[in-house]
């Protein structure tokens, strides 16, 4: 079983807020249809709230956790995405245009400031995910050390993070 290393919490920037608040939408909806008297409209209200709701719920992240042997992103859903230190190519700042293309799904990088972009040796899905703990250079520092000592244990090495870069 591996322990936790290091766990940040995702940074939501405005942006990302707006588009979680994008779940009341529905709510206005169904009000409206409540006053108009249209009971499939409210019913069709509920069904796009429920299905928003859902769909923020399951993909929006709540913690990055750095465990001995991964990194694991905690989704609202019942299943993590975790991605092994031996499939982890690089994990850096994306480039501006990373930034904007990158592969995020439901997590939402909008801030450049805190965006991490974590490209994997072999994925056919994924091959690269954006993600924006709130503290970028902790986050990095811990995960680079995690890696260092998962290879180092893993190899036989004894090799120093300053080696490695």
């Amino acid at each position: 079983m591996d322990s936790i290393i290091y766990e940040d919490n995702p940074h939501y920037d405005f942006l990302q807020k707006g588009a979680m608040a994008i779940v009341m939408l529905p709510v206005i909806i169904i009000l409206f249809f409540l006053f108009t008297g249209n009971f499939i409209g409210v019913i069709s209200g509920f069904i796009a709230g429920l299905l928003l709701g859902f769909y923020h719920w399951w993909l929006f992240p709540r913690k990055y956790q750095i465990l001995d042997s991964k990194l694991r992103i905690v989704l609202g859903g019942p299943f993590p995405l975790d991605i092994p230190f031996d499939n982890l190519k690089t994990v850096r700042q994306p480039t501006r245009r990373e930034w904007l293309w990158g592969t995020t799904l439901g997590f939402g990088v909008y801030s450049r400031e805190h965006a991490v972009q974590i490209v994997k040796k072999k994925s056919r899905i994924l091959p690269h995910v954006n993600i924006s703990p709130c503290d970028r250079e902790k986050f990095l520092e811990h995960l680079n050390k995690a890696q260092n000592d998962w290879t180092n244990k893993n190899t036989g090495r004894t090799e120093t993070p300053e080696e490695s870069q």
